[in-house]
């Protein structure tokens, strides 16, 4: 239940509660056994756990995000996006993808738009140089042509090209589009 409930904290939030943490705990070892030892001690195992925390939270709500884009949960991603300040162009690290690129990805309509409108960009290019266009075109099952057009009034640059020098029709032609 604590890794859950500390996936959805920030890392100020969670340093913050370590340190009280640390606070009472020191104050109970001081009573009890006394000493500088066990204050630096138990200083090292409150900090080591607020490190712990913030990079396990990461991988969490990776994992969390990749999930709402995939089943095409749009309430959930409102309110990851509303109500805990993130980033609009977050790279979910272990598919090296934008949640944008994700949702082309699977011709999701209506969570593509509602990204466009929070300001998404929708030229940020993953390590490959890859663009949310080619994402969107390069899936041969579920192609939208819509979710394409909003990209393209969105502002999205069709000449990009991937590391191999593809752009996003070649991707397209090479898809059977």
């Amino acid at each position: 239940f604590s890794f859950l409930y500390c996936s959805f904290l920030s890392s100020e939030t969670i340093c913050v509660f370590s340190k009280s943490i640390y606070l009472h705990l020191t104050f109970n070892f001081n009573h009890i056994f006394g000493g500088y030892f066990m204050k630096k001690l138990l200083l090292l195992c409150v900090g080591f756990s607020c490190v712990f925390f913030y990079l396990f939270a990461g991988e969490y709500a990776d994992s969390q995000v990749e999930e709402y884009v995939r089943k095409q949960n749009i309430d959930r991603i409102k309110f990851w996006l509303d109500d805990n300040t993130a980033n609009k162009n977050y790279v979910i690290t272990s598919i090296d993808r934008t949640v944008l690129m994700l949702a082309c990805e699977g011709a999701w309509a209506e969570g593509v738009q509602y990204l466009l409108k929070k300001g998404a960009n929708p030229d940020y290019v993953t390590r490959q140089n890859m663009t949310a266009t080619m994402f969107c075109v390069m899936n041969k099952r579920r192609y939208n042509a819509g979710i394409l057009d909003m990209l393209v009034r969105a502002g999205a640059n069709v000449n990009a090209t991937d590391i191999n020098g593809k752009t996003a029709l070649m991707h397209a032609a090479e898809a059977g589009h």
